[in-house]
């Protein structure tokens, strides 16, 4: 999914900075999860995919997150300070996630539904692999 978002973003002019690729941008002084948020930072557009794995942990500010998690609250934090990156976020619907409670409280805090109120009026797109391939 990632390598065929990364083609047609590529294919529309955008270039698109995704650490799994060569290529990909960071300081030789940042380690590649601080170059992640780097890029973030400097990026017009953040594409979040929230898939059935939670992927690595890391600590950061006392509590334990995902990189993605990670990343989806630099991208937040600074769109809330200077307008970018504009976030779109998806999450696979298609199978069952394989940490459910992780991955529900992520799309809770993506959504901004608080413990306090259960609604939200952002919705969040889900996508199977072939819609966006036919796209």
């Amino acid at each position: 999914m990632r390598s065929a978002l990364k083609y047609w973003l590529e294919q529309l002019g955008f270039d698109v900075q995704a650490s799994e690729y060569a290529g990909f941008e960071h300081a030789p002084d940042r380690d590649a999860i601080e170059a992640c948020f780097e890029n973030v930072r400097s990026s017009e557009l953040y594409v979040l995919l929230i898939g059935v794995e939670k992927g690595t942990c890391i600590e950061r500010d006392g509590e334990q997150v995902s990189i993605t998690q990670g990343e989806y609250r630099v991208a937040y934090l600074n769109y809330q300070q200077t307008g970018k990156p504009k976030i779109v976020s998806f999450v696979r619907q298609a199978m069952e996630p394989i940490d459910k409670d992780f991955t529900t409280r992520f799309i809770r805090e993506v959504r901004r539904v608080d413990d306090d109120d259960k609604r939200s009026n952002l919705t969040i797109p889900s996508w199977d692999f072939a819609t966006l391939l036919m796209a």
